[in-house]
């Protein structure tokens, strides 16, 4: 009986890391559970979401584990995973019923993963847990067409009163139309003058860049080089508060010199002090390819 003990906790310690070794490489930053609905009559349909979003590009989640569910059938199921700009989203859906009038639980799903932001260190990460309620079909038989002949008396009472009353505006609007016509003076208003549209100057978009180039070589600040990066970025057509990475994408390739002023502009405004003075002069090179064009 020892030597039976023995042999299944080696087998343990073995079988142990060997699964950690087989875990996939997942930053999991979003995993949830929601319904379409809290309560639902039993035997109606609706839907689960299950959401999973991980840092990786392209990050494989088949590895997700679906929650059990009590009083609750699974009707279908629905994957679909869609790539984002910080990461990898997947969102699983199911569909399903209850089987009977009362509470139905759904447990938390969950992931393993080791984790290379935490030192591929062995997680599990879990959703939370849902508590839906299921009521009673509605009564059938005589008390269903009861209460479908009050719904159709109830809508054919709202359309007689819906067309009494569009008959009584439409006969108070005649008469005060008509009230005023018999009571309208005319006035004979001097011909009005064109106003002429203001002309607005257009902006000089590269002018902008060189005077900020100037004042940075000048003062060489973290703040002037700020106010470089705007005018390039106004240079370069950006929307307002757009991201460096969404403008470059919009870009077109052969603009070679402004994207690499771009990168540079960024660099400068947000790298560390002891950079600081070496990225200004990447920046300022850069800038010179620029409106030297």
């Amino acid at each position: 009986m020892f030597r039976i003990a023995l042999l299944a906790s080696v087998i343990v310690l073995a079988v142990a890391p060997a699964h950690a070794q087989t875990l996939p490489d997942l930053t999991i930053t979003a995993l949830s559970i929601r319904s379409d609905r809290t309560f639902a009559q039993e035997g109606q349909a609706f839907h689960l979401f299950i959401h999973v979003h991980a840092k990786q590009k392209s990050a494989d989640l088949s590895s997700l584990v679906l929650p059990d569910v009590v009083n609750l059938t699974i009707l279908g199921d629905e994957k679909r995973t869609t790539p984002a700009t910080d990461g990898t989203d997947y969102v699983e859906t199911l569909t399903v019923a209850g089987v009977a009038p009362g509470e139905a639980t759904v447990s938390p799903a969950y992931i393993d993963a080791r984790d290379p932001s935490r030192g591929d260190k062995p997680f599990r990460f879990s959703s939370n847990r849902l508590q839906l309620h299921i009521v009673a079909v509605r009564g059938t038989g005589g008390d269903s067409l009861a209460s479908a002949a009050l719904r159709v008396g109830r809508f054919l009472l709202a359309i007689v009163v819906g067309l009494i009353a569009l008959g009584l505006v439409a006969f108070l609007l005649v008469r005060s139309r008509a009230l005023a016509a018999k009571r309208r003076n005319y006035v004979t208003l001097p011909r009005a003058r064109p106003v002429a549209e203001p002309v607005v100057p257009p902006v000089d978009r590269l002018a902008t860049v060189r005077t900020a180039t100037l004042q940075l070589a000048s003062s060489r600040t973290r703040a002037d080089a700020a106010t470089l990066r705007s005018a390039l970025f106004a240079l370069a057509g950006a929307r307002q508060d757009e991201t460096l990475s969404s403008l470059l994408e919009r870009m077109p390739a052969e603009k070679r010199a402004l994207r690499s002023a771009l990168r540079a502009a960024e660099r400068a405004t947000f790298v560390n002090e002891s950079h600081l003075q070496g990225a200004i002069d990447e920046l300022l090179d850069a800038v010179r390819a620029v409106v030297s064009q």
